[in-house]
């Protein structure tokens, strides 16, 4: 459950995983890509642990 981060600075793990989504996109030259689906699912992952 929420607050996240060590400040308590996001309130889900959706804005949780946006931010470290575009943190991993401005430090990195990749071309890889988070679909809407894939941050789903990869919410509802972080859900069930």
């Amino acid at each position: 459950t929420g607050p996240y981060f060590h400040d308590g600075r996001f309130k889900t793990l959706d804005e949780t995983v946006t931010f470290m989504w575009d943190f991993y996109k401005k430090k990195s030259d990749s071309t890889d890509t988070l679909s809407d689906a894939d941050k789903r699912d990869l919410v509802a992952f972080l859900r069930a642990l």
